[in-house]
């Protein structure tokens, strides 16, 4: 009797066009049972409110584990669909399932494996794919329609308006319209007035909203914070002109690093950020205004002015510590300069906290005192003779062990594996899994990974040849001097690398360090360092 184990996505944001979680299981369970196999209810793999863009889904991850480590025959799913949207990536999925000799079946496509019904099966899933295509252009060209018109979607209205939605139908239909909140729009009013005209900052203006008892909609905490107040001030809504399409959707160039906690974020779409678009193709939409124009334009004017003098556009202080540092409150500190050209790490409980009291009451570092310190400490530890011996023992056992491959071999092994993706996109490319779009992204990424290992191949192979001459003691001397002609931007490229976390207050400086000595091992250290200022 076969292990079955059963997959059901549900997307909540389309619920009318796919089925639910109950409608999918009751299939699945009905066919399971009459092809004679078992289903457990931990092989029940559910993703609920998951978009079919991406395959890194909490549940499909844990089914194709599941596959990997034998735990179950056959996989069932209501349509090929549940596993993604594109026919190139089920094509990933279900051929990882067959490797792991793990049988795929679809309740509503065939699943033959007769090259004919391949095909067949190939064609049908490209038509689903163009119908998805189009159905979503549809509707994007509709909402560009109605905007043109001058209609409103719906979507959430800015503060100091509320949104009326639609009511009526045929000729009685009034479309959705913004209506002037009153109370929120003398706070916009306010805003303005005390940005324009009393010269307020943004940090300035939060405090009087706070200090009003003025909340931000919706807020968990009665306090304003910068970015609501600079999108607001500059809003042109509020003179009474609504733009619809400035912005669009995109997959982001250099995305945060993904953590254990934070992989599974984005359930619906990997275009996590926005792209403006040109202001030719804003379209503008009438709606009643809440300030006049010269009161605004005032206000921009500022804007401008306040760019233009920002201390961030002031490059002529150098922070060695910037995103490392922390405070022994826990919270990052973050450079900042004070009077006379002192520069300082400060706790970010003032900026975050404000205007409420501040938690954390530690002082200020100075951050040239600091820099020097550990960066010197950095500079001895690398350039130290005993580490240094250490580190060539270690790297020389390493490269002697038969048992442990080269780095070259390693490259060489990475090279071989990119060499055998390539043939697999031009065998997609040519069966008609994949469009052209897709196969040139995919092959420009291949061939920026292939350049990259070729000339890291090339300079591995170049030290591997070269003789071991320098002395222990001459190696120390060249790196000392090295270190210490460094620029600025090197030694933090060295930081970097090499200290993870610095924890500081006024009287002391604790380093979290870890020095690379191979690809397969690393050393960490942790070092105090105190320093007080003479009273």
């Amino acid at each position: 009797m076969k292990r079955a184990a059963a997959y059901i996505r549900v997307s909540t944001d389309a619920q009318a066009e796919e089925k639910t979680y109950e409608a999918q299981y009751s299939e699945i369970l009905e066919r399971v049972q009459s092809d004679g196999a078992t289903l457990e209810n931990e092989y029940v793999y559910v993703d609920e409110g998951w978009s079919g863009e991406n395959i890194e889904r909490p549940a499909l991850d844990g089914l194709r584990q599941a596959a990997h480590n034998e735990e179950f025959d056959v996989v069932y799913a209501y349509d090929r669909g549940r596993l993604a949207r594109l026919y190139f990536k089920q094509e990933v999925v279900i051929d990882e399932l067959a490797h792991a000799y793990v049988e795929f079946i679809s309740l509503h496509e065939g699943n033959g494996t007769s090259p004919e019904e391949q095909v067949t099966t190939a064609i049908k899933g490209i038509f689903h794919q163009y119908e998805r295509f189009k159905i979503s252009e549809r509707f994007r060209l509709g909402k560009l329609t109605k905007s043109r018109r001058g209609e409103l979607l719906g979507y959430n209205s800015p503060y100091g308006y509320d949104y009326k939605p639609i009511t009526g139908k045929g000729r009685d239909k009034v479309n959705g319209q913004f209506v002037i909140n009153e109370a929120e729009a003398e706070n916009v009013k306010l805003i303005m007035e005390w940005f324009a005209n009393d010269l307020l900052s943004v940090r300035e203006i939060i405090t009087k909203l706070y200090e009003l008892g003025i909340a931000p909609r919706k807020a968990k905490r009665p306090i304003w914070t910068k970015g609501p107040i600079s999108r607001l001030l500059k809003n042109e809504t509020y003179i009474g002109r609504h733009h619809y399409n400035k912005s669009e959707g995109v997959v982001p160039r250099h995305p945060t690093q993904r953590t254990k906690d934070n992989r599974y974020s984005n359930r619906h779409t990997s275009k996590t950020s926005r792209k403006p678009r040109l202001r030719e193709e804003w379209i503008e939409i009438a709606v009643p205004p809440i300030v006049d124009g010269d009161l605004f334009a005032k206000v921009q004017e500022r804007l401008i002015t306040n760019k233009r003098l920002a201390p961030r556009n002031n490059k002529r202080h150098n922070y060695l510590l910037t995103g490392l540092i922390q405070c022994k409150c826990g919270q990052s500190r973050t450079g900042d300069p004070g009077d006379k050209d002192h520069l300082y790490y400060r706790c970010v409980d003032r900026m975050h906290r404000y205007p409420l009291e501040r938690t954390c009451f530690e002082k200020s570092v100075n951050a040239t005192v600091l820099d020097k310190v550990v960066w010197q400490s950095i500079e001895n530890l690398i350039a130290n003779p005993d580490v240094i011996n250490g580190y060539a023992d270690k790297w020389l056992q390493l490269k002697a062990s038969p048992d442990s491959p080269s780095e070259a071999q390693s490259i060489e092994g990475q090279l071989a594996k990119l060499l055998e993706e390539e043939r697999r996109y031009a065998k997609a490319l040519g069966g008609g899994y994949m469009t052209d779009d897709i196969y040139e992204e995919q092959m420009s990424s291949l061939f920026r990974r292939k350049k990259e290992l070729q000339t890291q191949l090339s300079a591995t192979r170049a030290v591997d040849d070269s003789p071991l001459e320098l002395s222990v003691k001459t190696l120390s001397e060249k790196t000392s001097a090295a270190l210490s002609n460094l620029e600025f931007i090197d030694k933090k490229a060295i930081i970097r690398k090499i200290i993870t976390k610095v924890e500081a207050n006024q009287l002391e400086a604790v380093i979290w360090a870890t020095i690379p000595y191979s690809e397969k091992g690393q050393v960490g250290f942790g070092t105090n360092y105190r320093h007080r200022r003479p009273p």
